[in-house]
Protein backbone atom coordinates (compact mmCIF):
# COMPACT_ATOMS: atom_id res chain seq x y z
CA UNK A 1 0.00 0.00 0.00
CA UNK A 2 1.17 3.48 -1.06
CA UNK A 3 2.24 6.04 1.52
CA UNK A 4 -0.13 7.92 3.35
CA UNK A 5 0.92 11.20 2.24
CA UNK A 6 1.65 10.19 -1.41
CA UNK A 7 -2.07 8.51 -1.85
CA UNK A 8 -3.93 11.87 -0.27
CA UNK A 9 -1.78 13.61 -3.19
CA UNK A 10 -3.04 11.20 -5.77
CA UNK A 11 -6.87 11.57 -3.92
CA UNK A 12 -6.77 15.27 -4.70
CA UNK A 13 -5.25 15.84 -8.29
CA UNK A 14 -6.40 11.86 -9.69
CA UNK A 15 -9.65 11.25 -7.91
CA UNK A 16 -11.26 9.36 -10.59
CA UNK A 17 -7.73 7.50 -11.91
CA UNK A 18 -6.34 6.15 -8.53
CA UNK A 19 -6.25 2.54 -8.21
CA UNK A 20 -5.51 0.65 -5.16
CA UNK A 21 -5.34 -2.71 -3.82
CA UNK A 22 -8.71 -3.73 -2.57
CA UNK A 23 -9.09 -6.36 0.57
CA UNK A 24 -11.83 -8.89 0.18
CA UNK A 25 -14.97 -8.34 1.63
CA UNK A 26 -16.63 -9.56 4.75
CA UNK A 27 -20.23 -9.60 2.59
CA UNK A 28 -18.13 -11.88 0.16
CA UNK A 29 -17.06 -14.37 2.69
CA UNK A 30 -20.44 -14.59 4.57
CA UNK A 31 -22.30 -15.09 1.30
CA UNK A 32 -24.50 -11.67 2.41
CA UNK A 33 -26.09 -11.52 -1.25
CA UNK A 34 -28.24 -8.20 -1.96
CA UNK A 35 -31.64 -9.24 -3.03
CA UNK A 36 -33.01 -6.58 -5.08
CA UNK A 37 -36.99 -7.53 -6.15
CA UNK A 38 -37.39 -4.90 -7.89
CA UNK A 39 -34.48 -4.97 -10.85
CA UNK A 40 -34.56 -8.75 -10.14
CA UNK A 41 -30.88 -8.70 -9.17
CA UNK A 42 -28.84 -9.98 -7.22
CA UNK A 43 -25.59 -8.27 -5.83
CA UNK A 44 -22.41 -9.38 -3.84
CA UNK A 45 -20.21 -6.99 -2.00
CA UNK A 46 -16.88 -8.62 -3.67
CA UNK A 47 -13.64 -6.09 -2.27
CA UNK A 48 -13.53 -2.86 -0.30
CA UNK A 49 -10.71 0.21 0.32
CA UNK A 50 -11.90 1.66 3.69
CA UNK A 51 -9.43 4.41 3.20
CA UNK A 52 -10.44 5.59 -0.35
CA UNK A 53 -13.99 6.65 -0.21
CA UNK A 54 -14.05 7.59 -3.56
CA UNK A 55 -13.28 3.95 -4.91
CA UNK A 56 -14.59 2.10 -1.74
CA UNK A 57 -16.39 -0.93 -3.38
CA UNK A 58 -16.31 -3.74 -6.28
CA UNK A 59 -19.23 -5.03 -6.41
CA UNK A 60 -20.39 -8.34 -8.44
CA UNK A 61 -23.97 -8.24 -10.11
CA UNK A 62 -25.84 -10.84 -12.05
CA UNK A 63 -29.24 -10.43 -13.55
CA UNK A 64 -32.00 -11.01 -17.00
CA UNK A 65 -32.20 -7.83 -18.71
CA UNK A 66 -34.36 -7.68 -21.94
CA UNK A 67 -32.83 -4.56 -23.03
CA UNK A 68 -31.96 -6.79 -26.30
CA UNK A 69 -35.32 -7.54 -26.74
CA UNK A 70 -34.95 -10.78 -25.93
CA UNK A 71 -34.20 -12.84 -22.43
CA UNK A 72 -30.15 -12.48 -21.01
CA UNK A 73 -28.58 -13.34 -18.58
CA UNK A 74 -25.63 -10.68 -17.83
CA UNK A 75 -23.11 -10.68 -14.30
CA UNK A 76 -20.28 -7.57 -14.35
CA UNK A 77 -18.98 -5.71 -11.67
CA UNK A 78 -19.10 -2.30 -10.49
CA UNK A 79 -17.42 -0.11 -8.69
CA UNK A 80 -18.81 2.98 -6.27
CA UNK A 81 -18.37 5.08 -3.99
CA UNK A 82 -18.73 4.88 -0.19
CA UNK A 83 -21.99 6.15 0.02
CA UNK A 84 -23.72 4.39 -3.08
CA UNK A 85 -24.60 7.57 -4.67
CA UNK A 86 -22.01 7.28 -7.90
CA UNK A 87 -20.41 4.64 -9.96
CA UNK A 88 -16.56 5.86 -9.69
CA UNK A 89 -14.70 4.26 -12.52
CA UNK A 90 -15.29 3.78 -16.06
CA UNK A 91 -16.47 1.76 -17.64
CA UNK A 92 -19.25 1.63 -15.26
CA UNK A 93 -20.33 -2.17 -16.07
CA UNK A 94 -17.11 -4.21 -16.13
CA UNK A 95 -17.29 -7.04 -18.26
CA UNK A 96 -13.89 -7.34 -19.02
CA UNK A 97 -11.95 -9.71 -16.47
CA UNK A 98 -8.63 -7.50 -17.29
CA UNK A 99 -10.30 -4.18 -16.16
CA UNK A 100 -11.82 -6.10 -13.37
CA UNK A 101 -8.53 -7.12 -12.16
CA UNK A 102 -7.24 -3.96 -11.54
CA UNK A 103 -9.77 -3.87 -8.62
CA UNK A 104 -10.20 -7.00 -7.32
CA UNK A 105 -8.38 -8.24 -4.39
CA UNK A 106 -5.44 -9.79 -5.20
CA UNK A 107 -6.52 -13.39 -3.87
CA UNK A 108 -9.46 -13.61 -6.09
CA UNK A 109 -7.80 -12.55 -9.64
CA UNK A 110 -7.25 -15.93 -10.52
CA UNK A 111 -9.98 -17.77 -8.47
CA UNK A 112 -12.08 -20.31 -9.14
CA UNK A 113 -14.33 -18.75 -5.92
CA UNK A 114 -16.84 -16.74 -8.21
CA UNK A 115 -18.39 -19.66 -9.69
CA UNK A 116 -19.25 -20.78 -6.19
CA UNK A 117 -20.64 -17.19 -5.82
CA UNK A 118 -22.11 -17.09 -8.85
CA UNK A 119 -23.54 -20.43 -8.49
CA UNK A 120 -25.54 -19.13 -5.02
CA UNK A 121 -26.45 -16.09 -7.09
CA UNK A 122 -28.17 -17.77 -10.01
CA UNK A 123 -30.46 -20.18 -7.45
CA UNK A 124 -31.36 -16.59 -6.13
CA UNK A 125 -32.45 -15.13 -9.01
CA UNK A 126 -34.53 -17.47 -10.53
CA UNK A 127 -36.36 -17.67 -7.48
CA UNK A 128 -37.14 -13.76 -8.26
CA UNK A 129 -37.10 -14.19 -12.08
CA UNK A 130 -37.34 -17.81 -13.59
CA UNK A 131 -37.85 -17.13 -18.04
CA UNK A 132 -38.36 -20.24 -19.88
CA UNK A 133 -35.90 -18.84 -22.39
CA UNK A 134 -33.08 -16.99 -22.31
CA UNK A 135 -29.26 -16.79 -23.97
CA UNK A 136 -25.66 -15.49 -22.78
CA UNK A 137 -23.28 -14.29 -24.87
CA UNK A 138 -19.12 -13.95 -24.60
CA UNK A 139 -17.92 -10.25 -23.92
CA UNK A 140 -14.79 -10.94 -25.55
CA UNK A 141 -14.59 -11.18 -29.28
CA UNK A 142 -14.24 -15.72 -30.12
CA UNK A 143 -11.07 -16.63 -30.61
CA UNK A 144 -10.97 -20.50 -30.87
CA UNK A 145 -12.61 -23.60 -28.24
CA UNK A 146 -9.84 -23.05 -25.21
CA UNK A 147 -11.06 -19.73 -24.63
CA UNK A 148 -14.70 -20.81 -24.10
CA UNK A 149 -13.79 -23.51 -21.36
CA UNK A 150 -14.05 -20.23 -19.07
CA UNK A 151 -17.20 -20.33 -19.34
CA UNK A 152 -18.02 -23.49 -18.55
CA UNK A 153 -18.67 -23.20 -15.01
CA UNK A 154 -21.27 -20.85 -15.44
CA UNK A 155 -22.94 -23.01 -17.94
CA UNK A 156 -22.92 -25.88 -15.40
CA UNK A 157 -24.83 -23.84 -13.05
CA UNK A 158 -27.53 -23.04 -15.44
CA UNK A 159 -27.56 -26.74 -16.53
CA UNK A 160 -28.24 -28.02 -12.90
CA UNK A 161 -30.86 -25.66 -12.66
CA UNK A 162 -33.25 -26.91 -15.09
CA UNK A 163 -32.25 -25.72 -18.31
CA UNK A 164 -30.92 -27.48 -21.38
CA UNK A 165 -29.15 -25.89 -24.06
CA UNK A 166 -31.22 -25.35 -27.51
CA UNK A 167 -28.50 -24.21 -29.62
CA UNK A 168 -25.20 -22.66 -29.15
CA UNK A 169 -22.40 -21.49 -31.99
CA UNK A 170 -20.96 -17.51 -33.29
CA UNK A 171 -23.22 -14.84 -33.72
CA UNK A 172 -23.86 -13.68 -37.37
CA UNK A 173 -20.25 -11.41 -37.66
CA UNK A 174 -18.39 -14.40 -35.85
CA UNK A 175 -16.78 -12.25 -33.25
CA UNK A 176 -18.65 -13.83 -30.37
CA UNK A 177 -20.11 -16.54 -29.14
CA UNK A 178 -23.15 -17.42 -27.43
CA UNK A 179 -25.51 -20.08 -25.85
CA UNK A 180 -29.38 -20.20 -25.94
CA UNK A 181 -31.28 -22.22 -22.81
CA UNK A 182 -34.60 -23.03 -22.33
CA UNK A 183 -36.57 -24.68 -19.26
CA UNK A 184 -36.17 -28.91 -19.37
CA UNK A 185 -39.72 -29.82 -20.71
CA UNK A 186 -40.49 -30.95 -24.17
CA UNK A 187 -43.64 -28.15 -24.37
CA UNK A 188 -40.76 -25.39 -23.43
CA UNK A 189 -38.16 -26.85 -25.78
CA UNK A 190 -40.74 -27.14 -28.72
CA UNK A 191 -42.06 -23.82 -28.19
CA UNK A 192 -38.17 -22.82 -27.97
CA UNK A 193 -37.36 -23.78 -31.54
CA UNK A 194 -40.23 -21.55 -32.43
CA UNK A 195 -39.83 -18.45 -31.11
CA UNK A 196 -37.00 -16.47 -33.91
CA UNK A 197 -34.09 -16.89 -31.90
CA UNK A 198 -32.12 -17.80 -34.84
CA UNK A 199 -32.79 -14.77 -36.74
CA UNK A 200 -32.83 -12.24 -33.82
CA UNK A 201 -29.19 -13.75 -32.94
CA UNK A 202 -28.20 -13.21 -36.94
CA UNK A 203 -28.68 -9.54 -36.58
CA UNK A 204 -28.27 -8.86 -32.59
CA UNK A 205 -25.45 -6.11 -31.92
CA UNK A 206 -24.94 -4.32 -28.80
CA UNK A 207 -24.88 -0.81 -30.12
CA UNK A 208 -24.77 2.11 -27.26
CA UNK A 209 -28.47 2.44 -26.80
CA UNK A 210 -27.99 -1.36 -25.41
CA UNK A 211 -25.33 -0.30 -23.21
CA UNK A 212 -27.02 3.01 -22.36
CA UNK A 213 -29.60 0.48 -21.16
CA UNK A 214 -27.29 -1.19 -18.67
CA UNK A 215 -26.01 1.45 -17.35
CA UNK A 216 -29.50 2.27 -16.26
CA UNK A 217 -30.17 -0.70 -14.58
CA UNK A 218 -26.89 -0.32 -13.07
CA UNK A 219 -27.53 2.86 -11.37
CA UNK A 220 -31.12 1.63 -9.98
CA UNK A 221 -29.52 -1.36 -8.30
CA UNK A 222 -26.31 0.54 -7.31
CA UNK A 223 -27.00 3.63 -6.63
CA UNK A 224 -29.02 4.98 -3.08
CA UNK A 225 -30.19 8.42 -5.10
CA UNK A 226 -31.80 5.97 -8.43
CA UNK A 227 -34.08 3.94 -6.18
CA UNK A 228 -38.08 4.45 -5.20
Amino acid sequence: MKDQLTRIKELIYYPNLIIEEMEISSNFNENNFEINDESKSVVLEVGIDPENENQHRITLIIQFTNRSGYNELVFYFNITNKNKTEITVEPRSIYDKNIANQYLPKELQKSIAFFNKLKEMFKKLIIMEKPNIFFIETYEDYTDEKQLLAHNPIIEIILQNGYVIESQGLTHDKKKYHWKFVQKTEQQIKESKEDGFSEFIKTFKKDDKYWAGILEDTKKIMLKNNKK
